[in-house]
């Protein structure tokens, strides 16, 4: 029998902790505060580094012009979709596409939490340079989860 308090395990208990208090976390990036859904370690991991993973993309994001659209490929659970829609509110459209389904009902669900219904729209399709129908490859099956082009099965 494994370590009973393995590093995994701990992991599931800190997210199982915030399942029990509503299973939500909010984040304040550059002073606006999101709500986001917490129902895996990895999306915990992408709570704590919100502000500092990317910081090039939320500088590029300050600088989108009110009355613009956007367009989030690769949405993710949305973190870059919630920023500007809180920061700019009914000045901004984004339409967010996720292709993988965890990550696409987090998406929406991050939506539903910040009452962002009328400024995001999300589509769960792939966006790609070709036009077509391909497999999706998900290598781990998790909300917060990334496919690379390196993850594919030859």
């Amino acid at each position: 029998m494994g370590n009973l308090f393995s590093i995994g395990f701990l992991k599931n208990l800190v997210v199982a902790g915030y399942v029990v208090k509503g299973g939500t976390k909010t984040v304040r990036v550059r002073g606006y505060p999101i709500r986001l859904t917490v129902d895996h370690w990895r999306v915990l991991r992408r709570i704590r580094t919100y502000s500092i993973k990317e910081p090039d993309t939320l500088d590029w994001l300050d600088n989108i012009e009110p009355g613009s659209c956007y367009f989030d490929i690769g949405a993710n659970i949305g973190q870059y979709s919630l920023y500007p829609a809180i920061k700019l509110g009914h000045d901004i459209r984004i339409f967010a596409f996720e292709p993988q389904s965890n990550n696409y009902y987090a998406l929406n669900k991050n939506i539903y939490l910040n009452d962002l219904k009328d400024l995001i729209t999300a589509y769960c399709v792939a966006i790609g340079g070709t036009n077509g129908f391909d497999k999706l490859y998900v290598p781990k099956f998790i909300p917060g989860g990334t496919v690379r082009n390196s993850d594919r099965n030859p």
